[in-house]
């Protein structure tokens, strides 16, 4: 493999390239700042998680529902020390990928394994989102069904992506930065119409479901995965990637704690349960019809983001493992203009759309929770491997992995069967065109020695 140097066309600092099978492969533009990594973060985890699932998980665990968030934020804590802890040694637009193959650089499966399962969780993320998106969007224009406003989403943002991570990352700036100030907004105006008579019983539904609406809820913490895979686009990635990671879980377990609090204290449980727009009918009883605009448009701001957050770092997960070999080679093809990786942006714009088209809310955010906790494990495994590089405390990792199991043992069964056929189709898949390459390689080399 050879080396080289790109000069970038707005006359930035030049990255490197390498030299594939003949084929110049541009490197990724490293124009991410400290904000716009937090912002994508945030964006990332406040999406359809706290909007359209917190009625779902309210009935589960009723008022408890705020434990729930608890335990939630103490395992993306600890999750998120490994990803520091990775990410600062080793910056990848692969993150989670990279890290397992170089923990287990003799095990081809496992890389696969956890390589395809992350993007396959990105691509039902991006339809949970989306879906949570058009959902709310009814809301207020009913004469629509969700589905086309799920579809203008996935299409929005392609092309907002395609045009590169300079503008993506302006418009992910604005978007976050605006729905953290209405969560806040809500918080603190909503706080005069709790009725404490709400939060009894506690647990309604017995103390064990309150880990089944932890598995449930996951996915609203999963974002700040997303960040490691900025590795290559981010400035100073070795004293910006732990700050960002920090500060994103600090900062959105700070408000999904307040508002998990506030929203059981507001509306019993089990009227919470029966709507599709949650978020809009607390602040309806709290803040009047310009409260539930409000909201509503929060919750429009907060699933884009979500949205965009996650297109973002499965389509630079494709670019990591079509470099690495795992994935075809055009996923690292990049846009001369934009240095965008197009065809990865497009494969994953494409299947989420069908995902969403025929997927139910609570069963995209259950499969989504599985698969991040899978990788979670997995890389918390790669960094108590990699201990003595990434200067990690072993007790961390440790508890980590416990926490991630736990959580996965409350996952449903039907979920599980999901994965296993998702992870076991795409394993296959893998193989068998490993083994149609090398075959085809080995007729053109006989051909030749004929």
């Amino acid at each position: 493999m050879g080396g080289g140097e790109v000069a970038l066309t707005d006359g930035s600092k030049t990255v490197p390239s390498s030299v594939r099978d003949g084929v110049v492969e541009r490197a990724l533009s490293r124009e991410l700042t400290l904000l716009e990594a937090v912002t994508l973060g945030v964006g990332g985890i406040i999406g359809g998680g706290i909007y359209s699932v917190l009625g779902i998980v309210a009935g589960v665990a009723g008022p408890a529902l705020t434990v729930s968030f608890f335990f939630c934020t103490l395992t993306a804590l600890l999750v998120g020390y490994n990803y520091a802890r990775l990410g600062r040694r080793f910056p990848s637009c692969g993150a989670s990928y990279e890290y397992v193959a170089r923990a287990f650089p003799r095990s081809e499966l496992m890389r696969v394994c956890v390589g395809y399962s992350l993007w396959f969780g990105y691509i039902v993320a991006c339809s949970f989102y989306s879906v949570s998106f058009g959902l709310y969007a009814s809301h207020f224009f009913p004469s629509f069904p969700p589905r086309l406003f799920s579809a203008a989403l996935i299409a929005f943002f392609l092309v907002v992506n395609v045009r590169g991570v300079s503008k993506a990352g302006k418009v992910q700036d604005t978007i976050v930065l605006s729905k953290v100030g209405i969560l806040i907004f809500f918080v603190l105006f909503a706080i005069p119409s709790v009725e404490v008579s709400n939060y009894s019983p506690f647990f309604p539904r017995g103390f064990l479901n309150v880990f089944t609406a932890s598995a449930l809820i996951f996915i609203g913490y999963t974002g700040f995965e997303i960040i490691s895979t900025s590795g290559e686009e981010l400035k100073s990635p070795e004293r910006n990637m732990g700050r960002a990671i920090y500060i994103a879980i600090g900062v959105v377990s700070v408000i999904y704690l307040s508002v998990a609090v506030i929203a059981t204290g507001i509306i019993p449980y089990y009227e919470l349960v029966v709507s599709e727009a949650p978020m809009a009918e607390l602040a309806k009883k709290s803040l009047g019809r310009w409260g539930e605009l409000i909201l509503g448009f929060g919750a429009l701001l907060a699933t884009s983001s979500a949205y965009n957050a996650a297109l973002f770092g499965s389509s630079r997960l494709a670019y990591a493992m079509s470099r690495g070999g795992v994935m075809p080679q055009f996923f690292s093809s990049l846009s001369r203009v934009t240095r965008a990786p197009i065809f990865s942006l497009v494969f994953v714009s494409i299947p989420a759309a069908l995902v969403a088209f025929f997927g139910a809310l609570k069963e995209l955010s259950a499969l989504a929770s599985l698969i991040f906790l899978v990788v979670f494990f997995s890389v918390s495994l790669s960094n108590l491997r990699l201990r003595r590089e990434t200067g990690a405390n072993p007790v961390f990792p440790w508890l980590a992995m416990l926490l991630c199991v736990f959580f996965i043992v409350f996952v449903e069964l039907v979920i599980w069967l999901w994965f296993i056929l998702l992870t076991a189709s795409v394993v296959l898949s893998y193989y068998l065109r490993k083994w149609l390459t090398n075959r085809g390689s080995v007729s053109y080399k006989g051909r030749e020695d004929g």
